[in-house]
């Protein structure tokens, strides 16, 4: 096996695990409790350095809230998640359709006119 054939392998199953990644983690994510990540230190530099809220504070925590149907919660946390909330669904319908699509719709890996060899 040379380096070209390594290369290219190592792709593709980088490929088929980030598709996997993006169909499975809204599911891990409406596992866990709505309030999972409500509690902790904030991580935005913003608050950290200047003590001010950024306009993305607190979108992580209304996402998390809105994707358990907790919609006053959500838009208690951040007023933005009207857009980002709509965004974010599109968003994951386009990657749903293009992991459809990868896992699906792929050529046969041996196409019928091509011989195999052991």
């Amino acid at each position: 096996m040379n380096f070209k054939s390594a290369l290219s392998s190592l792709r593709a199953a980088t490929r088929t695990l980030y598709r996997v990644l993006v169909v499975f983690i809204p599911f891990i994510l409406w596992i866990l409790p709505a309030d999972f990540f409500d509690t902790g230190t904030s991580i935005c530099i913003s608050k950290l350095v200047t003590d001010v809220e950024c306009p993305g504070c607190g979108i992580t925590r209304a996402a998390q809230h809105a994707w358990h149907f907790d919609f006053y919660t959500a838009w208690k946390y951040n007023k933005m998640i009207v857009v980002v909330g709509p965004l974010l669904l599109w968003l994951y319908i386009l990657e749903l359709r293009l992991s459809y699509r990868y896992f699906f719709d792929q050529p046969s890996a041996f196409p019928p006119n091509q011989k195999i060899e052991d």
